[in-house]
Order: structure tokens, then sequence, then C-alpha cells
């Protein structure tokens, strides 16, 4: 969870040094607010990793989020590896990738979920 409403410019995130009250959460893409768990999740996080100001969590988040992002791309990359001995990150992205699994095995291959979110989720299925 993070305040991006608040943030008006880069500057702004070392002015915040205390941590947001709830109401600044709100996301007018999604027009949302997060819940009380949520925001008690986020000022546990801020506390935890002794945050001194917004752009001190911003790190927390990213480093986070990448991080995730990284461990569940390893997992499929070494899945892909080990099923048809080929690397996705040899390739320019997950089309050319499926193009050259669809050529090399002759056979139709679909992915399912809707990038970017799910991009890494994306599961290669024979049909």
């Amino acid at each position: 969870m993070f305040p991006y409403d608040l943030i008006q410019h880069k500057d702004d995130m070392e002015k915040i040094v205390t941590f947001p009250p709830k109401s600044q959460f709100y996301n007018s893409l999604s027009d949302e607010h997060i819940s009380d768990e949520e925001y008690r999740f986020a000022r546990h996080v801020y506390k935890t990793f002794s945050c001194e100001s917004l752009a001190d969590y911003l790190m927390v988040y990213l480093e986070t989020d990448i991080g995730l992002l990284s461990e569940v791309f390893m997992t499929y990359a070494d899945k892909m590896f080990d099923t048809f001995g080929l690397h996705p990150g040899h390739y320019l992205g997950q089309v050319q990738f499926i193009l050259f699994l669809k050529s090399a095995c002759g056979k139709k291959y679909y992915v399912t979920g809707s990038p970017p979110f799910h991009l890494m989720q994306c599961f290669i299925t024979l049909v």
C-alpha cells in the first residue's frame, strides 16, 4: 500500500516524515480507500523498517515488490527450463518465447492472465 495520490513531486517524499493518515491512501485511479487492516499493515511496515520519511517507506515498498517479482520470475524460468530446455530470459518477451515454443514443438500454446499484472503468473498450457 502506497499513498500515490499524496505525492505531487519526488521531493515531497523526503518532506513527509510521519506516516500519512489513512485518508491519504485513497486511490483516485481505482476510486477506492484502503481497508483498516491494510492501513495497519502499512503502518507496521513503516515502523518495523524504521522509516524516517515516505521516501524510506517507498524504498522498502519497491525492494519488497521487486524481490517478490524476481522470485516469481525465477520460479517460472526454472519451470520452463526444466520442461522445455529454454530460459525465457533469452527472449525479447513473452510473445517471442511462446512463438518459439510453438514452432519448435509444433503444438499450440496459450497464455492465460492479463498482462502486465499477471505476466509472471502466466502458464503455458499444451492443447
